[in-house]
């Protein structure tokens, strides 16, 4: 039972430190993008 519990608070841990890296990561993706049309 105290297994499970660690997966879910795991889980969630994970899931909001995504999201706080969400926003980097996108816009990251964006500026690697807009570089690669750039250069051609």
């Amino acid at each position: 039972m105290l297994r499970n519990l660690f997966y879910v608070l795991l889980a969630t841990l994970v899931f909001f430190i995504a999201m706080a890296l969400f926003p980097f990561i996108a816009v990251g993706y964006i500026l690697l993008l807009g570089y690669a049309i750039i250069k051609g």
